[in-house]
C-alpha cells in the first residue's frame, strides 16, 4: 500500500471512529422539555396569606401587577385590568397557561391589595390541605353549585393564615349534619389578611340563617358506605 493509498485509508478510518464515538456521545436535553412549572398552591415561596410575594393590606397595585407579569404559570396576555366605581377599586384578572387550568383574581382597594383568589382544577383534596397547614379552625357547609342535595360546598378557614380553602364533594347528607370528608376536591383559595378573616369569624359563629353557621373542627368523617343496589 503506497502513500497516498495510506493516508486516504487512515482518513477513512478517522471517520468510522467519530461516528462510533458520536454514538457514545449523550444527547442534550430538547429545548422543549422543560422542569414542570411550580404549583400554584404547594410551590408558594412564602407564607399564606402571602401568595408568590402578594400580600392582602402590604402589596400595592403596581407589585402585583409585576408579579403576575413574572409567575411562570400566569399567561401573561390575560392579565386585565378592570376598574369599580362604587366602591372605587381595582381588579387584577388573570388566566393560566396550558397545561394548567387555573384563574384567579386580585382586588386592590386605595392603592393596596386587599383580598385576592385562586380556583380551578388545583389538583388537591381537603386532606392535602390538613396535612400542609394542620386543622382548620373552623369550616361552612353549603350547596352545590350545582345546587342538588348531593354536591356539598366546604369552606374551611385558617384565620392565623389569612387564607380559606372551598372544596366539593359528592356525599348524601343535609347542611346540618356538619359532615366534612377528606375527599373532597379543592377548588378555590382565598386570601386577605389574617385580622379581616379572624373578625369575620367570629362575626359568623352561632349567626342565622344556617347557611351560614360555622363549626368547629372535629376531624374528617367516613365516607358513608354506598348501599348495594339490590338491597332494602
Amino acid at each position: 500500500m503506497d502513500g497516498q493509498q495510506n493516508f486516504v485509508y487512515y482518513q477513512y478510518l478517522i471517520v468510522i471512529i467519530l461516528i462510533l464515538i458520536s454514538g457514545c456521545i449523550p444527547i442534550a436535553p430538547n429545548s422543549t422539555d422543560k422542569v414542570p412549572a411550580p404549583h400554584v398552591i404547594l410551590d408558594n415561596p412564602c407564607q399564606l396569606p402571602c401568595w408568590y410575594h402578594i400580600t392582602p393590606s402590604k402589596t400595592t397595585t403596581v407589585e402585583a401587577e409585576n408579579v403576575l407579569q413574572q409567575l411562570e404559570f400566569v399567561d401573561s396576555y390575560s392579565i386585565k385590568k378592570e376598574f369599580q366605581k362604587t366602591p372605587y377599586r381595582i381588579l387584577l384578572n388573570w388566566t393560566s397557561k396550558h397545561p394548567y387550568n387555573v384563574h384567579g383574581q386580585i382586588l386592590v382597594q386605595d392603592g393596596v391589595v386587599e383580598r385576592l383568589w385562586i380556583e380551578g382544577k388545583l389538583g388537591l383534596v381537603l386532606a392535602d390541605i390538613v396535612d400542609r397547614y394542620g386543622p382548620p379552625e373552623a369550616y361552612k357547609v353549603d350547596f352545590g353549585p350545582p345546587a342538588t342535595i348531593t354536591q356539598w360546598k366546604y369552606i374551611v378557614f385558617y384565620p392565623k393564615y389569612g387564607a380559606a380553602f372551598e372544596a366539593y364533594q359528592q356525599a348524601p347528607m343535609t347542611k346540618e349534619d356538619g359532615l366534612i370528608y377528606a375527599e373532597a376536591d379543592i377548588w378555590r383559595l382565598s386570601l386577605l389578611s389574617a385580622f379581616t378573616l379572624e373578625a369575620m369569624i367570629t362575626r359568623m359563629f352561632g349567626t342565622y340563617p344556617p347557611a351560614w353557621r360555622l363549626y368547629r373542627w372535629h376531624g374528617f368523617d367516613p365516607l358513608p358506605t354506598p348501599t348495594p343496589s339490590g338491597d332494602h
